[in-house]
Order: structure tokens, then sequence, then C-alpha cells
């Protein structure tokens, strides 16, 4: 019994580990089903939750009644090389991430706001500290005094498929429990499902 026990917690260390190493320092490609982020050009504040695309932890992208994108989750206003945190390339991930050319936002558009120009051209942002990718196109772009206003569609996280090992591994791990349980019983004891 203290071998059945001690190769279940080696199988499911292991499991874990291996689990832990598969998503540890990889670059993440997000081609997951497309949402649209919009930012009215109401003149409200870029500091309101409902005016941000919170993408992750540490990218929080937004725009003032003026000037640029940037990152609120790092910075609290545009400025050159905004926004922080991300770079941009234009094209698209099927491209190939290694064939594209990262710079900062306002370079990538082109300018600062975009031209109608870049506003048609699909671009790939790069968050730095989390190394996800996602493709982004920017739909609309609206200058003057009350401006803001800005929308885009972009890639979502890629829905992850469990490994078919997992699945061996669970029923691996069922297997060695109903041995284990089976074992327990005294001698000459049937469990309920045993008897019927």
């Amino acid at each position: 019994m203290t071998t059945i026990k001690t190769l279940l917690r080696t199988m499911t260390a292991g499991a874990l580990l291996g689990l832990t190493a598969l998503g540890a320092n990889a670059q993440t490609l997000w081609q997951g089903p497309p949402i649209e982020f919009v930012r009215p050009a109401d003149g409200s504040a870029p500091t309101l939750p409902s005016n941000q695309d919170r993408i992750t932890d540490y990218v929080w992208l937004t725009r003032d009644n003026t000037a640029g994108l940037f990152n609120i989750a790092q910075q609290p206003a545009y400025a050159p090389g905004a926004p922080l945190g991300t770079a941009w390339a234009r094209g698209s991930i099927a491209d190939g991430i290694q064939n594209l050319v990262f710079t900062d936002w306002r370079t990538a558009v082109l300018n600062n706001p975009p031209e109608a120009a870049a506003a048609q051209q699909p671009l790939v942002v790069h968050l730095l500290d989390d190394d996800i990718y996602l493709d982004l196109q920017f739909t609309a772009w609206q200058a003057g005094p009350f401006g803001g206003g800005f929308s885009y569609i972009r890639s979502t996280p890629s829905p992850v498929p469990l490994p078919a090992g997992i699945w061996l591994l669970g029923a691996g791990v069922v297997a060695l429990r109903g041995l284990m349980k089976r074992r327990q019983l005294p001698l000459g004891q049937m469990s309920v499902s045993q008897q019927v």
C-alpha cells in the first residue's frame, strides 16, 4: 500500500511540475475571438475604468481628450514613448512576430493622432511585462475639442486545450485511488459495489 501511495504522490507532483514548466517564461500569442473596445468622445476623464481597456494587470490603454494613447497603469498621461510597457508593429500575428519590426506606438501609427491610412493598418501589440502579443486594428479616432474618443478591435487570449496526457494522468489517479481503497478493506469484507 505504501508503494501505491508513493507512486500516486510522485505522479501528481510530476504532473504539477510539468504543467508549471509549460507556462513559465514563454511568449504568448493571443489569437482568441476579437473584442471591440470603445472610448467615447464625451470629454470624460481617462481615469474612469470604463474609458480604459484593461488588457492585463500592467497595461490599461486609454487617452485624454487630446494627444495619443497611454498606459494609465504605468503613467499619468501621454508622453513620448507612450504607452509604456508596450511595443507596436505594423502587420499581424499571422505574419510571424519574428518578421515584424516593433517600435513605439506613435511611430507604428505614422503620427499622433493616427493618420487615416494607419487606422486601416493592422497592428501587433507586444505587452512587454507579460510577453504577450495581440492583434489590434483601430476603427475610429476622434480629434478636436471634444476628442478623446477612439475604438479598436483586438484579439483576446486563445482558449487553452488540455493536453491528452492530463486526461490519461487523471484516469491513472482514479484507478490508483480505487486500488488503494480496495486494499484498505479487511480480508473477506466486500464493498457495497462488490456485493451487487
